[in-house]
């Protein structure tokens, strides 16, 4: 809000930013992380994505609320123990995606 400069290593001590990427790393770094988002559980991410964007426009109560509900309703699904039973058959997991699994 105020225009101020702020260094890479504080934001990424405050949690602004999650990695740094070097700019000759970056296009393949932004593979890797595609590739890595789609191979995982797409209702968990759309979940994730539905909360952060209400976020924006909600108290922190409210939201808390609505993460626990969603965090409940997705450890019932069948997502949730694929993600959770390869562990014991060491594999990984095959989470559904469309008319297939991955």
């Amino acid at each position: 809000m105020l225009n101020q400069r702020i260094w890479v290593a504080d934001a990424q001590t405050t949690g602004l930013i999650s990695r740094v990427v070097d700019d000759k790393d970056l296009l393949n770094k932004g593979r890797v992380t595609a590739r890595t988002l789609a191979e995982s559980t797409t209702i968990a991410i759309a979940a994730t994505r539905q909360l952060l964007l209400q976020s924006f426009r909600s108290e922190s109560e409210s939201h808390l609320e609505r993460e626990t509900r969603s965090i409940a309703a997705l450890s019932a699904g069948m997502e949730c123990f694929e993600g959770v039973q390869p562990v014991s058959e060491r594999r990984w997991p095959r989470f559904y995606k469309g008319a297939e699994y991955c």
